[in-house]
């Protein structure tokens, strides 16, 4: 942990992120699934907003396949997890990628937050298209940071995104 739960009370913060790598073969998982029992119990009685960062690992990676991403959404989410921020399904862009993040989203009871990760291939175009599909999906946003401030022009980009992300509301 980077600060407790405690100290993020003490400090008069909303809320906390947790990240935790759920991997089959790896033996530290069983401990890291513990701490985060512990991270999510210790939030609900200090009554702060916990978002939990699930990420399937396989092979030193995350496992991006809808498989893999609805099983650490579960997990998470099985635990307590009030609000997942998880990997966008490695699927087709468009109709098939829709309904990859509709299957995470609605295989759990809460909010779901999908990674914006690092620039990908397709550059803005491709962006705002995965924001767009991940929006039409049911997820309740984005989290994104490297994808917007390494555009050649961040202001703009930002300003895209949210535009995607607030449409018709």
């Amino acid at each position: 942990l980077v600060a407790s739960v405690a100290s993020a009370a003490k400090a008069g913060l909303s809320g906390v992120k947790h990240m935790v790598r759920i991997d089959h073969s790896d033996p530290l998982t069983a401990g890291a699934l513990e701490l985060l029992g512990r991270v999510l119990e210790e939030g609900r009685a200090a009554g702060l907003e916990v978002m939990v960062e699930a990420l399937a690992w396989r092979d030193g990676r995350i496992a991006r396949d809808s498989d893999s991403v609805v099983l650490a959404a579960v997990i998470a989410h099985d635990m307590g997890a009030p609000l997942l921020k998880l990997a966008t399904p490695d699927a087709e862009p468009g109709d098939a990628r829709v309904d990859a993040v509709a299957r995470v989203v609605q295989s759990v009871g809460a909010r779901v937050l999908f990674l914006g990760g690092p620039r990908r291939q397709g550059g803005r175009d491709g962006l705002l298209d995965e924001v767009r599909d991940v929006m039409a999906g049911g997820a309740a946003g984005m989290a994104m940071g490297r994808a917007v401030i390494e555009d050649p022009d961040p202001k703009e980009m930002a300003l895209q995104v949210a535009a995607v992300v607030h449409a018709g509301r």
